[in-house]
């Protein structure tokens, strides 16, 4: 036997063994292999739980890499007024040739971290070279990954940041200025989204955040939020007058409310509209067309991404001594 633990790594352990540009080379190859059919990840079941809340279970085996997770996350949105997470999520990690548990991760910050990073996989094949300005919805603990994503492979000179709390909104610009070198603001409404470059959308809204009429020919949207039918961050119509990309054609066709949205009012001509990120990376789809296309990345989240980084973390913990070795026997 390889090892006999466990290794449990907290989120402090994440953030330290696995920096932004990292994430996003490893989203990189994630999605190549996804789209490539490397890689096995069902939709995952999603389960309703007390308080309009959700359970997910998220497996997936990669025989590239040799390994197997499966991550469980739960939802509640009351907890948004209880100044708790809204999301709870654990990684375990298995050896495909044993069968064996070989890490517990928590998935918090890790479930933050990639999907800023499949963000900043997008922006960096999809935005505009010069792309400068940046408007965010929400002002979670997604927009903060999201936030540094951009900026690995952007050169950004300025963010705004909504949230129907300004207040929350206030917060997140000020924690980003004194991260990164950049000016940033919260802003209390969307009047100067026109101005965007980039803009991302990580909140948990049901009827979009913004009108088709506010985005300026050659903007690039990542779609972050939503990820079950009923919720919708993005209005259909601007998926009519935008080169469409997702992070997997069979899980944003069943779970993302404006993709189903966009196919029933005959903006999107079904799967056929819609490419792969993985399939730029694979040299199968090319990404934008000219410096006027808008370009979207709807994301639900992929059970890749938490694999990759997962096996990531693992090695890189076991070559530093990180974590916490929980016995087996």
């Amino acid at each position: 036997m390889k090892n006999d633990f466990i290794l449990y790594l907290t989120a402090s352990d994440v953030k330290q063994l696995l920096p932004m540009s990292e994430a996003v080379r490893i989203m990189r190859t994630a999605f190549s292999h996804l789209s490539a059919g490397k890689v096995i990840a069902p939709v995952r079941p999603n389960i309703p739980t007390a308080h309009d809340g959700k359970a997910l279970f998220m497996p997936v085996y990669s025989q590239e890499i040799q390994a197997i997770s499966i991550k469980t996350v739960t939802v509640t949105p009351q907890n948004s007024t209880k100044n708790r997470p809204l999301i709870h999520a654990m990684v375990s990690l298995f050896d495909s040739e044993t069968g064996r548990q070989i890490a517990l991760i928590d998935g918090e910050y890790l479930t933050a971290l990639r999907t800023g990073a499949a963000s900043g996989l997008a922006t960096e094949l999809l935005a505009r070279k010069n792309a400068k300005t940046v408007f965010i919805f929400g002002a979670g603990a997604q927009a903060k990954t999201q936030i540094a994503a951009i900026i690995t492979v952007r050169e950004v000179e300025h963010i705004s940041i909504f949230d129907s709390s300004f207040a929350k909104a206030e917060t997140l610009a000020e924690h980003i200025r004194k991260e990164f070198p950049v000016r940033c603001d919260a802003v209390r409404d969307s009047t100067n989204l026109a101005d965007a470059d980039i803009v991302c959308t990580a909140t948990t809204a049901n009827s979009p955040v913004f009108s088709r009429e506010q985005i300026s020919p050659g903007t690039h949207i990542n779609g972050i939020g939503s990820y079950t039918p009923d919720m919708c961050e993005i209005p259909p119509a601007i998926f009519g007058a935008a080169r469409v990309f997702v992070d997997q054609r069979e899980a944003c066709l069943a779970e993302a409310g404006e993709i189903i949205s966009a196919v029933k009012s005959g903006f999107l001509k079904g799967k056929n509209a819609l490419n792969e990120l993985g399939e730029i990376v694979n040299g199968e789809a090319s990404g934008r067309e000219t410096e006027q296309q808008i370009t979207v990345f709807k994301s639900v989240g992929n059970a890749v991404q938490d694999l990759y980084c997962s096996q990531a973390l693992y090695e890189k913990a076991l070559q530093q001594n990180l974590g916490i070795r929980l016995p087996v026997n």
